[in-house]
């Protein structure tokens, strides 16, 4: 009798802002599942580039893993990994984050996100093989009111970081109309968990709960966000490399939304301290609510977020222990981007 067996071959895998959040557990999940990857990183400084460097110093010990310090607007470079790489499919995750920081930084965030995006798209033109997989946000949607749905054709960003990405969106289908490269847009809903970004909402309560400083609310409190956690969000985005479909825009989130005041109180919790509450007028660019439809992303990827706010609330808070001698030093620059 003769036995067949299906082996699943491993990729080769440039991951751009791998420094980043999302893209270091997005290089660890993809090291574990057998692919090879090129990771690339500027470091900027939106938020201490610290914990981006401590992220690095994680993943320099991985096999199969390599690092490159550099720009994704430098074609020459993203060309040469891709060829010197024989790379498969490109992740790109690099980005100017934040919703507050993009109003006092516009130019930035679509020199990053935009022109970052369009400079790689014009490298995988002339290699249609190569797949592409491409971060967007949740906050494309606007101020929605309802379950966010990726058919949904009438979205109106409000931030210049939320219509950055929405652009990109835009320029990817019309580089797939041209030159036929597969590919998927993530759309991610309030990314959290250990090795965060020290600018988002969950680091910050844990850290000012943590050291007994203020925790500052924008409003009320009860406006409400739809918390994904990482590891789910890379593993949501792994299962995208073998998809052959052409073009699809997907969402990865929880589709189980909790207001601020709810996360501030589970922090309480699991540090077994109160919070030391300031409230302050509400941003102008900070929206009610966000809700993941998901249905799309299980039809397509059988994927579904497995880590409630509970359990991921109670992963970070146990890594900010363990790491609070230098995550304490962090800055987390409150003021520094206001206009």
């Amino acid at each position: 009798m003769i036995v067949f067996y299906i082996v699943n071959m491993g990729k080769n895998i440039l991951i751009t802002g791998s420094a980043g959040f999302i893209g270091s557990h997005t290089v660890k999940r993809a090291i574990s599942d057998g692919h090879m990857v090129v990771g690339i990183d500027n470091l900027e400084e939106t938020y201490d580039s610290k914990i981006k460097r401590m992220r690095i110093k994680e993943l320099s010990g991985l096999k199969n893993f390599e690092f490159v310090f550099g720009e994704i607007g430098d074609k020459n470079l993203v060309a040469n990994i891709i060829k010197n790489n024989d790379i498969d499919c490109v992740i790109n995750l690099a980005a100017k984050a934040g919703v507050r920081t993009s109003i006092a930084q516009p130019l930035k965030y679509y020199q990053t996100n935009l022109l970052g995006t369009l400079n790689i798209l014009e490298v995988l033109s002339s290699n249609p093989e190569i797949k592409l997989i491409q971060a967007s946000t949740s906050s494309v949607y606007g101020r929605a009111y309802n379950k966010f749905i990726e058919s949904d054709t009438n979205i109106k960003p409000i931030s210049p970081y939320a219509a950055s990405k929405k652009s990109a969106e835009e320029l990817c289908y019309v580089y797939n109309c041209l030159y036929g490269n597969k590919m998927t847009i993530f759309r991610f809903f309030t990314v959290y968990g250990p090795m965060g970004r020290p600018d988002m909402s969950i680091f910050r309560f844990i850290k000012w709960i943590s050291e007994n400083e203020s925790v500052r609310i924008n409003g009320d409190g009860m406006q409400e966000r739809d918390f994904t956690y990482v590891e789910d969000v890379a593993k949501g985005i792994l299962a995208a490399i073998n998809s052959d479909w052409n073009y699809e825009i997907i969402n990865l989130g929880s589709d189980q939304p909790h207001s601020i005041n709810t996360v501030i109180e589970l922090i309480e919790k699991k540090l077994e301290k109160k919070a030391n509450r300031q409230h302050f007028d509400p941003d102008p660019a900070d929206v009610p609510f966000t809700q993941a439809s998901t249905d799309k992303a299980y039809q397509l990827l059988d994927w579904l977020a497995t880590t409630n706010l509970h359990d991921g609330i109670e992963k970070t808070c146990l890594w900010y222990k363990n790491n609070r001698d230098w995550l304490a030093t962090l800055d987390l620059q409150v003021e520094k981007f206001s206009k």
